[in-house]
Formats: structure tokens, C-alpha cells, sequence
């Protein structure tokens, strides 16, 4: 934890130095699933904050700090997992404000629950693994005033369960290839100052 807030004060101290640097706070929609799982969408927000350092007029650097309801669901249950995510993006703005980006994503658990109706429990201690790394691809367009409108997708390149511990948990016996992986769609819209 201690890096991220050195890597963020460190990007933060880039704005004195940067021909061009923004500030974006961002908020939007995630369309989560987990690879592998037969389950259901899990519906929730990402809320959080993006800093753009322009390296010329066409290519930039961005990198963020978000908070995200991810997870999936099958009927009545739901797998709630929030990650803080820092997705560290390279970006090149196409044609006037239509750009595009790509780049990895490091995500840390921040909660993890299972909810059954009204009933809601936290999931068993290292049942979740608590780190992810995905891929982050998207597009999107900043307007002038300073609108940014975002679409993006992520996939975890690490299973989200821990089969070993959720086997010794549960009595069933798990296989690598049921962990899942992490799948989000993103659609957000922030302000760049």
C-alpha cells in the first residue's frame, strides 16, 4: 500500500514538472462477470480518479485510482468482489478528442461477499484471492469543455478463487480452470481539468 500512495504522490509531483498534465474524476458503470462461472452479470459502479500526462499532442500516459463493484450472480446468490483498481494506460488521441487505450491493470481486494437474499456474509479468509492483474483495453472522447466520455474492457489474467483453499472450504473438489477470471465492461464519464 505504501508504494501506491509513493507511486501516486509521485504522479501527483509530475503535474509541477509536465508540459501538460490533467485531472479527471471519474464515475461510471461496470458489467461484471467471472470466466468459467455459467453465472450472471453483476451489475455496480466504479468511482474514482485519472491523472493524463500528455507526452505530445497524440500520446499520453494515464493512470488512475478507482474503486469497483465487480462479482457475478446466479439467481438469488451473488458474488460481491470490490477491488481499488490502478490501471496504468497508454493512450493516443486518434482525431481531435477520439482516443484509444490499452495497458495493464493491477486491482487489490478491498471486500468480498457473499449474499443470499437478504442475508449477506463475507467470503472465507483466502476462499479470494487478493490481487488481480488484467488487461485494460477501451476508447473514448474528451470534448473541449472537458467532458470525457469512456468505454472500456478488462480481463483478469489471474483466477479470482483460490481453488485449494475453496475446496477445503466446501468438500468439492476444484480444478485450476475453475477459478475465473475477472470480465468488465466499464462504461464512464468524468470532467479533465
Amino acid at each position: 500500500m505504501k508504494k501506491l500512495f509513493l507511486f501516486l504522490f509521485m504522479l501527483c509531483a509530475l503535474q509541477i514538472n509536465a508540459q501538460e498534465f490533467h485531472f479527471a474524476p471519474r464515475l461510471g458503470m461496470n458489467i461484471a462477470n467471472l470466466t468459467n462461472s455459467g453465472a450472471d452479470s453483476r451489475i455496480g459502479l466504479n468511482v474514482g480518479f485519472a491523472g493524463e500526462m500528455m507526452l505530445n499532442p497524440t500520446f499520453a500516459i494515464e493512470s488512475g485510482l478507482y474503486y469497483s463493484m465487480q462479482g457475478a450472480k446466479e439467481g438469488d446468490l451473488k458474488l460481491n468482489i470490490d477491488y481499488i483498481n490502478l490501471p496504468i494506460l497508454a493512450k493516443y488521441y486518434a482525431y481531435q478528442g477520439l482516443n484509444f487505450f490499452a495497458g495493464p491493470q493491477l486491482s487489490f481486494k478491498a471486500s468480498s461477499k457473499v449474499k443470499a437474499g437478504s442475508i449477506s456474509v463475507d467470503t472465507p479468509d483466502g476462499m479470494i484471492k487478493n490481487f488481480d492483474l488484467g488487461l485494460n483495453i477501451g476508447a473514448g472522447y474528451q470534448f473541449d469543455m472537458g467532458l470525457q466520455l469512456s468505454a472500456s474492457y478488462t480481463y483478469g489474467l489471474i483466477g479470482v478463487l483460490d481453488t485449494d483453499v475453496a475446496s477445503e472450504i466446501t468438500g468439492i473438489s476444484l480444478k485450476s480452470k475453475d477459478n475465473g477470471n475477472n470480465s468488465v465492461i466499464r462504461i464512464n464519464v468524468g470532467w479533465r481539468f
